[in-house]
């Protein structure tokens, strides 16, 4: 088995949102958060991140156990994203805006019916709606 990835000098928020990861049963992502982490504190051009937006990802992604693990990111505006490839060579990106809202966009050409949705709202209601887009964990 293979060691976690450190956590090497974050501020204690973003520690917390890793070790809160690792401790829900999603180490992989709480890997790929540290790689993130690191990514920006290495390039002074890389986005910051928003920590309550950090915080809505890996509370969402930890109450959504069942969901694939995504590539995570944030983008110029300091918010978490959480993307996922889908069928029909397409995209799912969950961006978390903060205080429980969120923006979904997916695009693909499913079976061939395409698929192109941009919703924005409360987090629960958009998930509601759309859960059935993420892809599940194997």
């Amino acid at each position: 088995m293979s060691q976690p990835a450190p956590i090497v000098d974050f501020p204690v928020d973003h520690q917390d949102a890793v070790e809160y990861l690792r401790a829900n049963g999603r180490p992989i992502l709480a890997d790929k958060l540290v790689t993130l982490l690191q990514n920006i504190d290495e390039d002074p051009d890389e986005p910051e991140v928003n920590i309550v937006s950090l915080r809505d990802m890996a509370r969402c992604l930890v109450e959504h156990g069942d969901f694939a693990d995504p590539s995570i990111g944030s983008d110029r505006y300091s918010m978490v994203y959480a993307q996922w490839r889908i069928m029909g060579d397409g995209v799912l990106v969950l961006s978390f805006l903060g205080n429980g809202e969120t923006l979904l966009v997916a695009q693909a050409d499913r079976d061939g019916s395409p698929v192109d949705v941009s919703e924005e709202g409360r987090l629960q209601d958009v998930i509601k709606e759309y859960e059935c887009l993420v892809p599940r964990r194997q």
